[in-house]
């Protein structure tokens, strides 16, 4: 399998949950149970979604940007492998909307390299790593919030 812990050739990527961010993320972070297996495999993160909506971008684009490694994909929800750009209909319906579901300029953006090997925990529920255009990108898992870095990094 390409991907870690695929068990056949259906992507099934990561998804992050409110209910074990602190858990999905501590296991990645420095000194987490699993951050070897984070920073050395490949590995497929999937964006929440309900129906078109996508109901917490801003905290997977910060999960996706500390948990990986060098070599990871950010996808459409559950399936991961595709971006309903157009009208054709896949997995379940999708995308119900003619032209598609517009890509939301948020993973487009330049954050740069990471500037630091991996996340850390920098208080309890609270995780960090730095990268290059960005700063510091944040996920607090008690408050379920992501700060990704200067406001001012260019698209």
């Amino acid at each position: 399998s390409l991907m870690s812990g695929q068990e056949n050739a259906n992507a099934s990527p990561v998804l992050l949950s409110r209910n074990t961010c602190a858990q999905q993320t501590r296991a990645a972070c420095s000194g987490g149970e699993r951050e070897d297996d984070w920073q050395t495999n490949a590995k497929l993160f999937g964006l929440t979604v309900n129906g078109t909506s996508l109901t917490q971008l801003e905290q997977d684009v910060a999960f996706f940007l500390l948990a990986r490694g060098p070599y990871a994909w950010l996808g459409w929800g559950v399936w991961g492998m595709t971006w309903p750009f157009n009208p054709e209909r896949r997995h379940g319906g999708l995308p119900p909307l003619p032209g598609g579901v517009p890509r939301p300029a948020l993973i487009d953006r330049d954050f740069g390299e990471p500037e630091d090997v991996v996340c850390w925990e920098d208080e309890p529920g609270v995780f960090v790593r730095r990268w290059s255009r960005a700063g510091r990108i944040q996920l607090d898992c008690n408050n379920f919030q992501a700060t990704l870095g200067s406001s001012s990094i260019l698209v």
